[in-house]
């Protein structure tokens, strides 16, 4: 709903990104001070210039900054059923193998193993990964992105911190021609 309120209504888009403090700094000084300071609820409105801002806390959690992952690429029409199976029988010992036997992807194999994706970051993310960011290590899931479906293991995170899910409004005003033609005459 707030997703659909910004596309409408706000000069910046809904993010799905999880922000920590001083992440908005450059977005603006009064609502990165805002979701700092809070856990939940909406700001006052902020203005900086003829820009108008306000920020509402969506979600709270801590999440860790990079994680490192792995993973299996399926396609075709009974990719979600391998899946499933392979996920019933992938483990931390076997997942290498696996990757090898099943997944269309063999370009990733950081340090030598097959299916290793590497670390990934929210700023260096494949799309549709987003949610390895808050997956469990060492529990494989399966998800389906816009590429294939993907039997997916997170198996190393950085120490989680606190994060936040944001939903900042942003308006531009601009004087109207009523306003422009009044000034004119005035001049």
């Amino acid at each position: 709903a707030d997703g659909a309120f910004l596309q409408r209504n706000s000069d910046r888009q809904w993010s799905d990104r999880w922000v920590k403090e001083g992440d908005l700094r450059t977005v603006n000084r009064d609502v990165d001070a805002f979701v700092t300071e809070n856990k939940e609820g909406v700001s006052p409105v902020f203005k900086s210039g003829d820009t108008f801002f306000a920020a509402r806390i969506m979600e709270l959690a801590n999440i860790p900054d990079s994680v490192y992952v792995r993973h299996i690429m399926l396609a075709g029409a009974d990719a979600r059923h391998t899946a499933d199976s392979l996920l019933g029988v992938v483990n931390k010992n076997n997942f290498a193998t696996l990757a090898t036997l099943y997944s269309l992807d063999k370009g990733n194999a950081d340090g030598g193993e097959q299916g290793n994706i590497g670390w990934m970051t929210q700023n260096m993310m494949i799309p549709g990964f987003e949610s390895v960011l808050t997956a469990q290590v060492g529990k494989p899931y399966v998800i389906s992105p816009q590429y294939g479906v993907h039997v997916v293991e997170v198996t190393k995170a950085t120490k989680p911190v606190a994060k936040k899910k944001v939903a900042v409004f942003e308006k531009a005003t601009l004087p109207s021609k009523d306003t422009y033609t009044a000034i004119y005459n005035k001049a």
